[in-house]
């Protein structure tokens, strides 16, 4: 009458088997990546509608200009990581990190102002999504 309890490696194998991207070694955050590029298109096309507020911001020195020098080039590694990551390029997680560290460090620099400082931590988050994305995939292969 006694019923045997199932090992927890079996729960566990059970679960990786009949639940996707649950894997040991994580093949299902390899899928991942297609929402982190659209993710950065989104990201693309608001910064290109709030651009002229950000040159606002500059103008008037709300925002010094080394904050702007950092996000942009936190801007250039996100697109260009974005752009290598759909090429399928291993070399994409460098520049995935560079825009992280860019970002960051600008980012108390827009003093969390509403819409820009929201789009340079988007950016920010995105950027570590797709370096995050490219490590599993590298651990996968």
């Amino acid at each position: 009458m006694s019923e045997q309890q199932p090992d927890s490696d079996d729960v566990i194998n059970l679960a990786s088997e009949s639940v996707p991207g649950i894997q040991g070694n994580a093949k299902g955050l390899e899928d991942s990546a297609p929402v982190v590029l659209m993710f950065i298109l989104a990201h693309l096309v608001l910064t290109g509608i709030n651009l002229p507020y950000y040159f606002e911001l500059l103008r008037t020195g709300v925002v010094a200009m080394t904050t702007v020098v950092l996000t942009l080039l936190g801007w250039i590694f996100l697109y260009l990581g974005g752009i290598q990551n759909a090429r399928k390029s291993k070399s994409s997680g460098t520049l995935w990190m560079s825009a992280t560290v860019f970002l960051a460090l600008s980012l108390p620099g827009w003093r969390m102002i509403y819409i820009p400082g929201g789009l340079v931590l988007f950016g920010c988050l995105m950027a570590l999504a797709g370096w995050w994305s490219v490590r599993q995939s590298k651990k996968s292969d």
